[in-house]
């Protein structure tokens, strides 16, 4: 069930006015909220749901079993190493198998060796990652001490909170499970913030990122000996910006729909095709993933603490961890080292123009290698195997004798998706403040209006979201 069909309208409408007629009863309204999730992720596939109450149940003992013997105490830590482990197998299971069945496969067969028996097909559970995530996040944090292990009622919410489920936020107990019982009341509701969120979201994922997708990005990857260096290049920005509007408009949607329903969840993209560096594209970009690799494997790992030589493998680990957790196969694996690399060589460029007092690179030029850096990263993330991202990389500078067929809307979309992120949150909130200001029916007016044409414009419906495969 994805968040702008008709099947989640239908949906939603249902959870809001159940969810706000029991506003008024902590357990009822957190028991019926559970249901509503449960039932949404069972559209994907009612089995998965035996995973997902597994993992509750197990996360939930866990993290009672450390507080009852005391956080940061030899056994509270013994039971958390176990807990992160069930967590990680599960992880490895169903998105490492594969990758390894097959690698097996290839090279007994190579061996002359019958390697059928090697083969087994795994179906990925709709936000697996995020689900593990959000356990050995809560585990960890009642172990040190950062979250009071909670109820199974309020564990189980804190798992299965449909708005996130899917495609994140990667939230964490302390953020989220303390708002079950102080919600808002109704009349003091963020209702505007949370339509103007929705809207913005559906324009994100219908009216760019699946426009992109279908005009640019598919065809540029399934054949780029097809196109022209122009046309290979408006695919590969194409995709940059298809990325950020897919994930950024779940995201969007996650968090006003939240709200709709008097919770607050944590911001995951703050402008990162703005930044001037990798180490701030990493601070903007999915910033739950990215302090969740911070807090629970770098950090864990040694962090900085260890020396220089160990900081930069850290740095290095936690990238390639980083992309593994996307998906077990070379590409991932590339995109994650390009990025740990890179952070490496911008930190110790860092170091050596501090020691040497030399003058900092000028900002557009900054922004300009780091936005650069990201899209070649992009490649090998999109790709589906190295010979594919290297052959869309060698015909992007090779192939310019070949005319351009793409639209120019593909490169006004890429344009205004960046230019977008450099106007000042100042102006952005005061736009918000300006449209707030609206009478109740001009409001409501307007958001018609953006849904009247997001549904003209993508007759055809939603694609899938490109992270509820992670």
């Amino acid at each position: 069930m994805l968040f702008p069909t008709p099947s989640f309208a239908i949906f939603f409408v249902a959870v809001f006015i159940g969810g706000w007629m029991v506003f008024t009863g902590r357990t009822s309204w957190r028991v019926f909220v559970l249901l509503a999730s449960y039932v949404f992720y069972a559209f994907f596939d009612p089995w998965f749901l035996v995973l997902f109450l597994a993992a509750t149940g197990i996360g939930w003992l866990c993290t009672r079993e450390i507080a009852a013997r005391g956080p940061g105490t030899a056994a509270a830590r013994l039971v958390m190493g176990l807990g992160v482990a069930a967590h990680v197998a599960v992880l490895i299971w169903f998105k490492l198998f594969g990758f390894f069945s097959a690698s097996a496969q290839t090279l007994l067969t190579t061996l002359s060796v019958d390697a059928t028996w090697t083969v087994l097909q795994v179906v990925i559970p709709v936000g697996i990652s995020f689900l593990m995530f959000r356990g050995i996040a809560a585990i960890v944090d009642v172990y040190r001490g950062d979250a009071e292990a909670p109820e199974l009622l309020d564990y189980a919410l804190f798992m299965a909170f449909f708005p996130y489920v899917a495609a994140g936020p990667i939230v964490r107990l302390a953020e989220v499970v303390p708002q079950w019982a102080a919600r808002c009341e109704p009349s003091r509701l963020a209702a505007t913030q949370g339509f103007l969120l929705i809207a913005g979201g559906l324009v994100k994922k219908m009216l760019v990122a699946d426009y992109l997708a279908r005009v640019a990005v598919d065809e540029v990857f399934a054949a780029p000996h097809l196109f022209g260096s122009a046309d290979v290049l408006a695919g590969v920005y194409a995709y940059a910006a298809q990325i950020y509007c897919d994930f950024s408009g779940y995201t969007d949607m996650a968090i006003g729909i939240a709200l709709l329903l008097g919770i607050t969840l944590p911001l995951n993209f703050d402008s990162p095709y703005a930044a001037r560096s990798l180490q701030t594209f990493w601070r903007s970009w999915h910033m739950t993933l990215s302090r969740f690799l911070r807090d629970y494997v770098y950090i864990p790992l040694g962090g900085n603490r260890r020396g220089t030589f160990r900081t930069y493998l850290n740095l290095i680990l936690t990238m390639v961890i980083g992309g593994l957790w996307h998906g077990a196969g070379l590409t991932f694996i590339i995109w994650g080292l390009l990025h740990g690399v890179g952070l490496v060589v911008e930190r110790a460029a860092k170091g050596w123009s501090a020691m040497r007092e030399r003058v900092a690179i000028p900002a557009p030029l900054a922004w300009f290698l780091t936005f650069q850096f990201v899209c070649v990263a992009w490649v090998f993330f999109r790709a589906d195997s190295v010979g594919t991202a290297l052959a869309v990389l060698g015909r992007s500078f090779t192939a310019w004798d070949v005319p351009a067929t793409l639209p120019a809307a593909v490169w006004v979309l890429v344009a205004a998706v960046v230019a977008v992120q450099f106007v000042p949150p100042t102006v952005r909130e005061s736009l918000r403040d300006t449209f707030w200001a609206l009478r109740p029916v001009a409001q409501a007016a307007a958001l018609a209006l953006v849904l009247f044409v997001v549904s003209a414009l993508s007759p055809e419906g939603p694609a899938a979201f490109i992270y509820a495969g992670f």
